[in-house]
């Protein structure tokens, strides 16, 4: 064997660090390889995660729109103004954030979790009944859209990393971006709404706000002895724009006219027929038209459909009506003329006059005795009662020591009687509802006063006025005339 000389061993040095150099250069080489093969993969896997969610939420939201078209056409989807801004903002707000994520949009799949989060709690702040499936629903599709998100963070992270395009279209995750902004603006609107706006549905009247309440009874448009059962306010903002209220007593309607509220109001138990003008929908109300007897005594009711509490009001109306209905005033209703309230009174024995001692029925006698309202001692000479049913309902008496007057208040009587010689004035004051009777303010002294109702037709009030005080003024003693003065003059002080 030849051994190798120096210049053959330093060459067969180089040679061999030059093979070793080459074959570390492959192993590197195949390691980096390996190393990007399995990021890729992570990557291919990422967006298959987001784009198969993303493609469950494009058929489900495809689904239920068709599906809610369907059921509306064949009629079996009773519309609310709840349930189409639930189901425009689900299926609307689906689609366009699944299509967004399908091409790569984190915010999209963002946008998703909020929408799906926050729709259950906008239909429980409209008070709408959420079923526990709906909540369960809710929770997957959150879940869902949860790991979509994670996916495309990750799609997007090794894509950056990898130099690799994300793929699909720029122009369908930037249009998404557009269309679920104003999606946010409209869910925000109804948020607000919601939370500042008033009752957008018939409510019940023990959810009355304070505010709105005193509102209502300032301009006498609730008394204080009424119940408000119903109500439904037009205005989105403010009571004074429009509204409809039903108490236990009257229903009613007022409006902005010229800067000015009107209204009309009829008495349950007057009511002749309810005619429907329009059934509603989801973007306009129910126009109900109730008269009263007469051509010119009606009011249109203009009420939300939402959660069918138009319908509420219109049968606790009627049914309200039925009982409080009496056979004199169906009579006008069966003729269709005007109540004469004087022809309803004369047909239950009460006179529209002023009558005396003699003309007096022996029934209302013993009812004033009864009452209390005429003592045994005492000598009766004028008596007058503007009820229309019963004279319980009120009147004025005159008898030769007091001078006063009974009405009822939350269903009891209450009455007011001065003595004779103790009357320091009677004054007329508005007249009332009815333009047949005039309206006189009788005050005595330690505070005492009552409003009388008296006849307004000729000048019988007036004579009975004169007899009162010609009778007080030959009865009142010196210090009696003096207490009346200083407590006329304390009054103008205040």
């Amino acid at each position: 064997m030849v051994r190798p000389s120096l210049s053959e061993k330093i060459e067969l040095v180089i040679l061999n660090r030059h093979r070793l150099s080459v074959t570390s250069l492959t192993v590197i080489g195949d390691l980096r390889g390996w190393v990007l093969s399995v990021e890729d993969e992570k990557r291919v896997k990422a967006r298959r995660r987001m784009r198969g969610i993303a493609t469950f939420f494009i058929v489900i939201s495809l689904i239920g729109g068709v599906a809610a078209i369907g059921l509306f056409a064949i009629g079996r989807w009773e519309l609310s103004a709840d349930s189409v801004f639930d189901t425009a903002l689900l299926v609307v707000g689906m689609l366009v954030s699944a299509v967004a994520a399908w091409n790569g949009s984190r915010f999209a799949a963002v946008f998703l979790i909020l929408l799906l989060g926050l729709t259950p709690a906008l239909a429980a702040m409209g008070q709408a009944e959420t079923e526990v499936t709906d909540i369960v629903r809710s929770i997957i599709y959150i879940i869902l859209a949860l790991i979509m998100l994670i996916s495309a963070i990750q799609y997007h992270r090794l894509s950056t990393q990898a130099s690799q395009p994300l793929g699909g279209s720029s122009v369908l995750r930037w249009g998404g971006k557009v269309l679920m902004g104003m999606v946010i603006i409209f869910f925000g609107f109804g948020v607000g709404v919601l939370v500042f706006a008033n009752n957008t549905a018939v409510a019940d009247g023990r959810d009355l706000s304070q505010a709105h309440r005193e509102w209502l009874v300032e301009r006498e448009f609730l008394l204080p002895s009424e119940k408000p059962l119903y109500y439904y306010l037009d205005g989105l903002f403010s009571i004074d724009e429009g509204g409809t209220l039903l108490t236990d007593e009257y229903v009613g309607a007022w409006w902005q006219e010229d800067g000015n509220v009107e209204s009309v109001w009829l008495e349950l138990g007057q009511i002749c027929r309810v005619d429907t003008l329009s059934e509603g929908s989801a973007f306009e109300d129910a126009i109900y038209s109730v008269h009263g007897p007469g051509d010119d005594n009606w009011v249109q009711l203009w009420l939300s459909i939402e959660d069918n509490m138009h319908k509420r009001l219109i049968a606790q109306m009627n049914l309200l009506n039925g009982r409080k209905m009496r056979s004199e005033i169906q009579m006008f209703c069966d003729e269709n003329r005007p109540i004469d309230w004087t022809e309803v009174a004369a047909k239950n024995g009460i006179s529209p006059d002023i009558v005396g001692s003699e003309d007096i029925k022996q029934e209302h006698i013993d009812w004033l005795f009864e009452n209390e309202f005429l003592l045994s001692d005492e000598r009766l000479m004028q008596f007058y009662s503007y009820g229309t049913y019963a004279i319980s309902e009120g009147g004025s008496l005159l008898t030769d020591q007091y001078f006063g007057g009974w009405y009822k208040s939350g269903g009891e009587i209450e009455s007011v009687w001065i003595e004779i010689g103790s009357i320091c004035s009677i004054d007329p004051i508005e007249t009332g509802r009815d333009a047949e009777t005039d309206r006189y303010l009788l005050i005595g002294l330690d505070d005492a006063w009552i409003k009388l109702s008296l006849p307004g037709a000729g000048d019988q009030s007036e004579v009975l006025v004169e007899q009162v005080l010609a009778m007080n003024v030959e009865q009142m003693a010196q210090e009696t005339r003096q207490s009346c003065d200083d407590a006329e003059n304390a009054s103008k002080t205040e």
